[in-house]
């Protein structure tokens, strides 16, 4: 009993040890000099009369106010404006979702995820979350109620023109809509991809702390050519991302969620808790319509038959297995997809694993910091199942169409 008490007094002073070097790294980490790092001095709009106005006022912000990273402006500007999509028939529009993305991500996230909705009859939002779309620095000073008003505003525009509102978000985004959600009782139903109810890593906790020391910390050595997505992030950030979990979980547990939702997560994402979720799935969202889809190994045993286990590894595609992101593409998608323009690698191009990952014709695809020996990995950015999510959708909300 003594040695374990000396052990385990060993293993804190080590522990502090090394919290106090990474503090006093993050302390001496000094940004350069770059258009990135410095923030806008004006907000993106929020309050608008009506989605269209919000749309072009929006556009006309980031005209002034992103940084490009390519020579394609318009490209850009259409992955990070917010867009609506109608149902392709031509009955009476009765359901509208509005879909919100990630931390540091933009509209384009739901690029496939919008027109397959809209084939189901669904008339289709999306919107740009203050602090994102333009450049990093500009969610230095962004705060999380910021967020939480912009949703406010825009599902009651929503509301005046569809008989049924449905909700819909991915990571921090799907925390923001079932936080509102819970609490308006109107809301339909929801989407979630990637949920990020609870972070994977058990120092998120300290994020206000690092916010406190320094603006930023050391990112990767990573060239910033992906217009979709940020690739470095201020510690705001993950404060901000840190407040959005505690919100979605303190609402969960004082109230559970009654009305039909769908997940959809990667057994190996290494961005969230997802026996978390699943546990959170199974006590909190109480409607028998409900499904967890999880992607990772068949052979788990999860006693819930509103959850169903796919396959996540395909060797015939170099697929270990699917990745927090991959939820959202198909696999034809133009910058993400299998023959896609853009590939995440963990490491930037001035390592030697970073420059295989970039190059190589034979790179194997998974969650974040995956790998096998004598594999080369990048991120999968796209979901060889993607049409599985798109039917379960179907199935979920097929009984709650006229309700």
């Amino acid at each position: 009993m003594r040695l374990f008490g000396k052990f385990s007094l060993i293993v804190i002073c080590v522990c502090i040890l090394l919290l106090g070097g990474l503090l006093f790294l993050i302390s001496s980490f000094k940004p350069p000099e770059d258009k990135l790092y410095i923030a806008s001095s004006s907000k993106l709009p929020m309050a608008q009369t009506d989605f269209s106005a919000y749309v072009e006022s929006t556009r006309s912000w980031l005209k002034k106010n992103r940084v490009f990273l390519t020579e394609n402006t318009t490209q850009e500007l259409i992955a990070n404006t917010p867009f609506e999509v109608k149902p392709k028939n031509n009955e009476s529009i009765q359901r509208g979702i509005l879909l919100v993305h990630g931390l540091g991500d933009s509209p384009f996230s739901f690029s496939d995820v919008a027109n397959a909705l809209s084939e189901q009859g669904f008339h289709v939002r999306t919107v740009l979350l203050s602090g994102h779309g333009s450049k990093p620095s500009d969610l230095l000073n962004t705060k999380s109620e910021e967020w939480n008003l912009l949703l406010e505003q825009q599902v009651e525009l929503f509301k005046r023109e569809v008989d049924h509102l449905y909700l819909g978000g991915f990571s921090t985004g799907a925390n923001l809509v079932t936080t509102l959600a819970n609490k308006d009782k109107s809301i339909k139903g929801l989407i979630l991809y990637s949920p990020a109810f609870k972070h994977r890593s058990l120092l998120s906790f300290l994020s206000p702390l690092l916010t406190k020391i320094n603006a930023w910390t050391i990112h990767p050595k990573r060239q910033f050519r992906n217009y979709a997505k940020y690739s470095v992030l201020p510690n705001n950030a993950a404060e901000q991302f840190y407040k959005s979990s505690l919100q979605v979980l303190q609402s969960l547990e004082s109230s559970s969620f009654d009305r039909p939702v769908l997940i959809a997560i990667s057994e190996k994402d290494n961005v969230i808790d997802t026996t978390h979720v699943l546990n959170l799935f199974q006590n909190r969202f109480t409607n028998k319509s409900s499904r967890l889809l999880w992607f990772g190994n068949k052979n788990s045993h999860i006693d819930d038959e509103r959850v169903a286990i796919y396959q996540a590894k395909f060797p015939n595609q170099r697929i270990s297995n699917f990745s927090h992101m991959s939820m959202l593409y198909e696999p034809d998608n133009y910058y993400y997809g299998r023959d896609g323009e853009h590939r995440i690698c963990d490491e930037g191009p001035n390592t030697k694993s970073g420059y295989l990952c970039a190059t190589s014709e034979k790179v194997w695809y998974s969650a974040f910091g995956y790998h096998e020996e004598g594999k080369i990995y990048a991120r999968l950015t796209y979901n060889p199942s993607f049409n599985i999510i798109t039917d379960q959708i179907k199935s979920v909300f097929a009984s709650a169409k006229q309700l």
